[in-house]
């Protein structure tokens, strides 16, 4: 891939960009599990103008770009990427409107905010994404959320998501243009959807009105389940494999059943309290991850003619 000549493009935004750019920029900070190599350009654009604009720049030069939100479900190569990396920083981007029944949030709203909104609004139906880190793009592209029978005695299998109460979608594309997006457009199905290649700029979300103190309840039941089944550990990518298709056994128990819990390369560990977690235990870096999601793989597949899937969103030269 050609190297970004990242001094001549700074130059080409100075008539126009208000943000923030920096060149050559350090990605591992930007990842929970504290993984992440060097970004030729790294911008945090103040709106969409700023973002419209840059894209289309981009689109000009054919420079590759991703955009990053809390750096949860990412793994980045610790290599040099010849990438731009956006990051929806800015006051702008972490904007929340609430009229009568719907709530508008924008794509850099953390989920921690969303909640804290939500507590302090008596706003129901969000509770039980306490505990996960990340922000609503993020979450929406990913279409996050829990298993219902990791919380409540059901019978049969089914899950709480993000997209469950969504009305629309305002989205970016690769040439810049904002687009709206009903909730089929987005394409959500478990653990995934048609957004990957869009930046997610807001979404609108119907709301049930409860009291606040019936929200900090639930949300701190949410919050005390998920940390008892899962690592205190911070440095971590969430959930590495998707739950098979069909309900039933999950990736976390066929792991476990492999007996690959604690199961180390090099300071990549499965955890030994949730065996679909993968801890950097202090210095691991991304190929003995790598390596590891393939060991589980390969030891899962064995067992028990499943093929795990990655959740997690992976970096790299061969992804870019």
């Amino acid at each position: 891939m050609k190297a970004i000549k990242a001094l001549d493009i700074i130059r080409e935004m100075e008539s126009f960009f208000k943000g923030i750019v920096q060149i050559n920029k350090s990605l591992c900070g930007y990842t929970s599990i504290k993984i992440g190599g060097i970004a030729a350009l790294f911008l945090e654009p103040q709106s969409n103008i700023d973002l419209g604009l840059v894209i289309q720049l981009f689109k000009l030069n054919n420079i590759p770009f991703r955009v990053i939100g809390n750096g949860t479900n990412l793994l980045i190569d610790d290599g040099r990427l010849e990438i731009a990396v956006i990051k929806l920083s800015s006051l702008f981007f972490k904007e929340i409107l609430l009229k009568e029944n719907v709530l508008y949030l924008r794509g850099g709203v953390t989920l921690a905010q969303l909640l804290n909104f939500s507590i302090k609004n008596g706003i129901s139906g969000f509770e039980f994404l306490a505990g996960i880190p990340g922000t609503v793009g993020g979450a929406l592209v990913m279409n996050a959320g829990v298993r219902n029978s990791l919380w409540a005695a059901r019978v049969e299998e089914s899950f709480l998501c993000v997209s469950d109460t969504l009305i629309e979608l305002e989205v970016m594309d690769g040439q810049g243009e904002i687009l709206k997006l009903t909730k089929s457009d987005a394409g959500f199905v478990y653990r995934g959807s048609k957004l990957n290649d869009l930046i997610v700029l807001g979404a609108s979300f119907k709301i049930k009105k409860s009291t606040i103190k019936n929200v900090a309840e639930l949300v701190k039941t949410f919050l005390k389940k998920r940390k008892m089944f899962q690592p205190k550990c911070s440095r971590s990518a969430g959930c590495v494999f998707k739950n098979p298709p069909g309900g039933g056994i999950s990736a976390g128990e066929l792991i476990e059943k492999s007996e690959l819990k604690g199961w180390r390369i090099g300071q990549a560990q499965v955890s030994e309290i949730h065996a679909n977690f993968i801890i950097n235990q202090g210095k691991a870096t991304f190929s003995q991850v790598c390596e590891l999601m393939d060991f589980v793989q390969s030891k899962v597949n064995q067992n028990f003619g499943v093929k795990l899937k990655p959740e997690i969103e992976i970096w790299n030269e061969q992804g870019l």
